[in-house]
């Protein structure tokens, strides 16, 4: 479903000044926007996690947490944002040190009612930790999970080229890492 919006603003413009001011340390400041029109539309997506970004950046990781938890408890909305919550909540832990709750997070997600697209793209968006947010402290976290997303889908190129990925920051097997990205080529 489309987010709802107040009257007379427009989201375009809304979405751009609030980015300006977060990219320029505004952040107390583009909080209050987001508050004053979350007032008027409780449930727009866009705006809570935003919300939520803000807020960890003023290290009100607390609040951060509650708010991406309240997105994934919702009812309403669909498994791709379900699944953008819980990586925003576990890419929040982890940036806490609570790299042992993330870990327990995964394991009960593999464990629970979730689809296999929804399980390959969460353990996708993971397994790209390492070297798209340079935290290799994940790395054999993520060397794990990526094996778990390809026994879920074996005939995913993206996770195969995750994978690639992965052995190239690792380091491991260059020439396996070749050979697989020759093959999505």
């Amino acid at each position: 479903a489309k987010d709802k919006w107040p009257d007379k603003i427009s989201p375009p413009v809304m979405q751009f000044n609030l980015v300006q001011l977060y990219n320029t340390g505004e952040f107390a400041k583009a909080e209050e926007e987001v508050n004053t029109v979350l007032r008027q539309v409780p449930d727009n997506l866009w705006l809570q996690f935003f919300k939520a970004s803000l807020l960890s950046a003023q290290t009100k990781n607390q609040e951060a947490e509650e708010c991406l938890h309240a997105v994934f408890r919702r009812a309403d909305i669909q498994s791709g944002t379900r699944i953008s919550a819980l990586h925003g909540r576990l890419l929040l832990l982890s940036q806490l040190g609570r790299k042992n709750e993330v870990k327990a997070e995964v394991v009960s997600m593999l464990e629970g009612p979730y689809t296999v697209s929804e399980k390959t793209l969460l353990l996708d968006n993971l397994c790209c930790w390492p070297f798209m947010l340079e935290r290799t402290e994940y790395l054999p976290e993520a060397e794990v999970w990526i094996k778990e997303a390809m026994k879920l889908d074996p005939a995913s190129q993206t996770l195969r080229g995750t994978y690639a990925a992965l052995l190239v920051e690792s380091r491991q097997n260059p020439a396996e890492a070749e050979a697989l990205l020759l093959k999505l080529l």
